[in-house]
């Protein structure tokens, strides 16, 4: 994953979260270097039933009429596969460069981040992201024969993973200083 793909280039070129916000984030979901190993493992699994989870992921959110009113602009599920939805899980599932958030701790260090609280509006994405996705990459994970220890410890790296990008998506971005 790349940190500039992370953080988006459409509003601003830093996200509005702290250094601080994003360590303690990070603390609150217990997100190890070991869940970012296993990340690493399970993230070729994922990454080939990509398709899948997006699928169950669009039929989620159509199939809720609140949730659907946030996705108007995508008219079916083939827009929805070549989404900015799309584009976040495919970011997520790659992983193989070494750990993105420490990443992107660099980048927030290196711009003037802004300390403004989370929009409550915006945690609707965290229902409309989180649940689905993590629910359809555990049954990718089941599928593909782990058992025991591992699946668990896998399903959950996956779940922090998840919801730690969902969050930091869900914050607003700011202009950089040499904008």
């Amino acid at each position: 994953m790349q940190i500039n793909d992370l953080i988006g280039e459409t509003d601003g070129t830093h996200p509005a979260i702290s250094l601080r916000e994003l360590i303690l984030l990070k603390r609150l979901l217990l997100y190890t270097r070991k869940d970012e190993e296993l990340l690493k493992q399970v993230a070729p699994v994922l990454k080939q039933s990509a398709t899948g989870i997006l699928r169950q992921w669009y039929t989620f959110i159509m199939a809720d009429n609140y949730l659907a009113q946030y996705f108007k602009d995508i008219k079916d599920e083939d827009a929805f596969m070549i989404s900015s939805m799309a584009q976040w899980l495919n970011q997520l599932l790659d992983i193989q460069d070494g750990p993105h958030w420490d990443m992107l701790e660099k980048k927030i260090k290196e711009g003037d981040s802004l300390n403004m609280s989370l929009d409550p509006a915006l945690l609707r994405y965290i229902v409309a992201f989180a649940y689905p996705v993590i629910n359809a990459g555990n049954e990718v994970l089941s599928a593909a024969g782990y058992k025991g220890a591992i699946l668990s410890n896998m399903q959950l790296a996956w779940y922090k993973a998840v919801t730690l990008s969902v969050v930091i998506w869900a914050y607003p971005f700011k202009q950089s200083k040499n904008s």
